[in-house]
């Protein structure tokens, strides 16, 4: 019963439950029917935004709820803008919670505040200030751009938290992770932050680094105005601040650790800056430093066990100007140990700028430290002092160094001193001590004509100071003290010399001094003291010398293959120098012969005067002497000119006389390898003006020369020529000339001579080509001659004479048979010509002679008559036009000749001869030396029949027999050449009994001058 009754009860209480369900049910949705959506609502959300958010533009999107784990109100877009623009989101969502106490309670109060995606700007400006909000405020993948003043940065994918109640700050992004705890004032009281990368830095501060280090920074706040601060930045490779500008600083890794005091929190207001530990590091250096900063002024002190010296001259880059930074590029090389520094530097606030140009230019400081193996630029000359070890000292006046050891530039040698460099003038000043080789020092920094002279293995004791400019490739002063050490064996243009004793002292500024220093050349020895100085111009000139020396007449003529014989003695020479020139040659204990026509012996006073000035005007100061005179008898000299300069002697005496020659002399003497000269102008020459042979030729030099001469008369032996011109060099295949007007033997006349030849060497003559007039005759010639080593000259080659045949055959008292006729000689051979015999002695060659037109003055009436009757020439002699039939003698059309000459005998050959009369032809022999002449000539008369007559066979066999001739004669010239006999013999004295030889000599000159 019981359980009837309560299971009635239960089913009454379920229907009231669901009645009262459902009215409610009907009730809510009536409410929710009636009420208004929250879209229609968002106007109304959003004008109460601006207001109570002092919001200068908002506006959201569509509108939702949601639960999860409590009330979200979203909107799907939310833009806005604060009225004082410095606070922007765009583009983004927002979620709202609401707790619902706040909702029961009536005042919608949000606990958090979520905003994802979207950019959130946010500028910072003078009016800008940071309350920190009571909610929570949450950024989800938000981008956020940020400026302050000129900078600005962004940072995507963002996500903060700032959670009013804690006062604490969380932000993460891919590069960044920042956690801070805030103090009531909204100053942070603990902060940890740390980035992998700088690339969210603002563009400006990103310039201003090169590379990208991972920063860490920790900040506690110790109490109302003081906090700690551990920072650190570190990379694998080096991070360059300030790159490309003079202020670039490089590093691996930098840590600080410092105590901050602020003078005030609003504004922020520094006091003080105490520094407990600076460590920098680049590679192997590294520093440790501490300082501290109060009032506007920062000091340090910093220590270093190594720093590589290029590192320390980058530092000094903002000292000086661009020349100075390149300076300081030059030099790569040395370390620098056992560093300590300290400095003092005005910087009025570094929280708000960068120390002033004038605060850097007034930094106080000092640095000490030990420098090796250093390298140290000397200006722009790419010389270093090198493996430099000193102690160095630097500080705001300048860098002063004591070198212990420095190798010196172009192998010097190794050396002690001092370094300077002020940074007013950042000049280098270099002084040294040290045993330096001579060359390799001058050539250094020493005068130019001084430096090109060969100082061989010449040592010195040496101190020097520099003065350089690092903007020049040389110092702007310069001095050296130098003291022989041992001998100097130096060679000046090749003339070698040795010096020894005193000293010698160059300075840049006031020239070269060389006190008591003793000379000795090859063929003089004495002291010499000297003073140079600059002039205005920048040359270097001699102010005050004194040089005494003696020489060997013998071993100086000999080197200078002077034109003398049998010299000897002892040359005494002095030059002074005081505003003017002045010396003389001391002779008197030297003897020659031959010298220019001139004899003297040992003992006889001869000495030579100068006097003169320097030439500045010219290009190469030169040593000018005007006054050269002759005191003795031996060698009248009455006015000459010395010239002596850096690059030649020359020597010009106006009117020289001796029995021999007058004339002038201009020899110049170049000081380089280069061709000395001789050129003359002589009015007459006598050959013993010049001896036999040169004294001592196994001493002559190998030098080269050119020779210039005009001679107006010129006495060889015997002979005279006139008007003699002569161009010639020594170099191997120039060309010379001779030319002369005139030259006259007792037995002929040569006039216009012209010969072109050349000097290949060894004693070779290249004869081009000799042209010459010989008594009516044009001679022209062309060979080399070779001498032979047993004496005499192998000549080869070929001569032509052309002209009257006749005058010469009566010249050479050859004949006097022979008159006229146009003439031409070849002869074309070689041999080898002696002094003293005879030119055809040992001479063989070909010779080849043609006459046209001539006489015999020889012939008779037979002659006349058989020239009439030649057959070819009948029609002139209708005409009246036969010169052959008057006249003298006979005339010919043609001589010819062929013969061979081997020494004094010549092999004719072929001779033959054709006129109007008969052919004539011949063969035989002529000896020169004996001046005989062995020939048979075999004449055929009535030629023209003969020639008719071959052409009839019958008539020519039963006539003319085997030589086909109807008449010919045999002839024997034998004798003197003045004075042959000629005589009529038969075919077989003649030899000419065979009948091949007959018809082979009377076919000859139908053979050579036609039928």
């Amino acid at each position: 019963m019981k359980g009837e009754l309560v299971k009635r009860a239960l089913a009454s209480c379920r229907r009231v439950f669901l009645l009262l369900l459902l009215a409610i049910t009907v009730a809510g949705s009536w409410v929710y029917w009636q009420s208004p959506t929250l879209d229609s609502l968002r106007p109304s959300i959003e004008q109460y935004l601006a207001q109570n958010l002092e919001l200068k533009k908002v506006q959201l999107g569509g509108l939702s709820w949601y639960w999860a784990g409590h009330l979200w109100l979203r909107s799907d877009k939310l833009d806005f803008i604060n009225s004082q623009e410095d606070v922007a989101f765009h583009d983004g969502g927002v979620a709202v919670r609401l707790p619902l106490s706040s909702l029961l309670t009536g005042a919608i109060q949000p606990d958090r505040i979520r905003l994802n995606g979207g950019t959130l700007n946010l500028r910072h400006n003078a009016e800008s200030s940071a309350p920190i909000p009571a909610e929570q405020i949450i950024l989800e993948d938000v981008t956020l751009n940020w400026s302050y003043k000129e900078m600005h940065g962004s940072l995507p994918g963002l996500r903060l938290t700032l959670d009013g109640d804690s006062s604490k700050l969380d932000a993460v992004s891919s590069v960044l992770s920042l956690h801070a705890q805030l103090d009531s004032d909204g100053l942070p009281k603990q902060l940890t932050m740390s980035c992998s990368h700088i690339n969210w830095l603002p563009e400006k501060m990103r310039q201003q680094m090169q590379g990208s280090p991972r920063i860490n920074i920790k900040l506690q706040r110790t109490s109302q105005h003081d906090w700690h601060i551990l920072a650190s930045a570190q990379s694998a490779q080096p991070v360059t601040l300030f790159p490309e500008t003079i202020y670039a600083y490089s590093l691996n890794r930098i840590e600080t650790e410092m105590n901050i005091r602020m003078k005030q929190l609003e504004p922020i207001q520094l006091e003080q800056v105490d520094i407990s530990k600076v460590f920098w590091a680049l590679g192997d250096n590294s520093i440790s430093a501490n300082g501290k900063w109060h009032e506007g002024r920062l000091t340090a002190s910093a220590t270093s066990d190594q720093l590589a010296m290029p590192l320390i001259w980058s530092w000094l880059r903002p000292l000086g100007d661009e020349a100075w930074q390149n300076w300081l590029s030059m030099m790569q090389a040395g370390s620098a140990k056992q560093i300590k520094g300290q400095l003092s530097l005005t910087w009025q606030n570094p929280l708000s700028s960068l120390p002033t140009s004038d605060a850097w230019k007034n930094m106080q400081y000092q640095l000490a430290a030990e420098i090796e193996q250093t390298d140290i630029a000397l200006g722009l000359s790419e010389d270093f002092l090198l493996q430099t070890h000193a102690s160095v000292k630097l500080n705001q006046s300048g860098l002063n160094a004591d070198i212990i050891d420095a190798e010196l530039p172009r192998q010097l040698g190794h050396s002690t001193g001092s370094l300077y460099i002020p940074w007013q003038t950042l000049e280098l000043h270099v002084s040294g001590q040290s045993d330096v080789d001579v060359a390799s020092l001058l050539r250094w920094f020493g005068p130019s004509h001084i430096s090109d002279w060969q100082w061989g293995q010449a040592k010195a004791s040496s101190t020097f100071e520099l003065i350089w400019d690092p903007s020049q490739p040389e110092p702007a002063q310069a001095t050296a003290t130098l003291n022989p050490i041992g001998d100097w064996n130096v060679s000046i243009h090749d003339a070698a010399l040795k010096l020894s004793t005193g000293s010698a002292q160059w300075d840049q500024q006031h020239g070269l001094n060389i006190s008591g220093m003793h000379f000795q050349s090859e063929h003089m020895q004495g002291t010499l003291s000297l003073s140079t100085a600059a002039g205005a111009d920048g040359n270097w000139r001699i102010t005050e010398m004194d040089a005494k020396g003696e020489s060997d007449f013998s071993a100086v003529a000999a080197h200078f293959q002077l034109p003398v014989s049998d010299a000897d003695g002892t040359i005494k020479t002095e030059l002074h120098f005081d505003k003017t020139w002045s010396g003389h040659i001391d002779m008197t204990a030297a003897g020659w012969q031959h010298l220019l026509g001139s004899s003297k012996d040992a003992g006889e006073a001869y000495r030579i005067n100068f006097a003169g000035d320097v030439e500045l005007n010219e290009a190469i100061p030169t040593i000018h002497m005007t006054k050269l005179e002759s005191e003795g008898a031996a060698l009248l000299i009455h006015s000459g000119i010395v010239k002596i300069n850096r690059d030649a002697f020359s020597l010009y005496l106006n009117d020289l006389h001796t029995p021999s020659f007058s004339g002038s002399l201009d020899i110049r003497i170049p000081f380089a390898d280069t061709p000395w000269s001789l050129s003359t102008k002589v009015r007459y020459l006598n050959r013993n003006a010049l001896p036999e042979a040169l004294d001592h030729p196994d001493q002559l030099i190998e030098q080269s020369w050119i020779l210039t001469a005009d001679i107006e008369r010129f006495d060889w032996n015997d002979a005279q020529m006139n008007g003699v011109s002569i161009k010639l060099a020594s170099a191997k295949n120039s060309l010379g000339r001779l030319k002369a007007k005139k030259i006259s033997t007792a037995q002929l006349n040569i006039t216009d001579v012209d010969a072109i030849f050349s000097l290949p060497g060894k004693g070779t003559v290249d004869l081009r080509k000799l042209s010459a007039h010989v008594e009516k005759q044009t001679l022209t010639m062309s060979a080399t001659l070779t001498p032979e080593s047993e004496g005499g000259m192998h000549w080869r080659g070929f001569a032509e004479l052309g002209g009257d045949f006749g005058h010469l055959m009566k010249f050479g008292d050859l004949s006097k048979r022979f008159s006229n006729g146009d003439g031409h000689l070849l002869f074309s051979g070689q041999g080898i010509i002696l002094k003293n015999q005879p030119w055809w002695q040992g001479i063989d060659g070909r010779l080849r002679l043609r006459v046209d037109d001539g006489r015999i003055l020889e012939g008779g009436t037979l002659t006349t008559l058989l020239a009439a009757f030649n057959l070819t020439e009948l029609y002139k002699l209708l005409l009246g036009q036969r010169k052959d039939l008057s006249g003298p003698g006979i005339m010919y059309e043609r001589l010819q000749m062929e013969a061979i000459m081997q020494n004094q005998n010549i092999q004719i050959r072929n001779v033959a001869l054709r006129s109007s009369a008969f052919d004539l032809v011949g063969q035989g022999t002529m000896d020169i030396n004996q001046a005989n002449i062995d020939l048979y000539l075999v004449a055929q008369p009535l030629q023209n029949l003969d020639a008719l007559l071959a052409k009839i066979p019958l008539l020519r066999d039963l006539l003319g027999g085997k030589s086909h001739s109807l008449m010919r004669k045999i002839y024997h010239m034998h004798g003197p050449f003045t004075d042959a006999q000629v005589e009529a013999v038969s075919a077989e004295d003649a030899g000419l009994a065979s009948p091949g030889i007959v018809e082979r000599l009377f076919n000859l000159p139908t053979e050579w001058f036609g039928s």
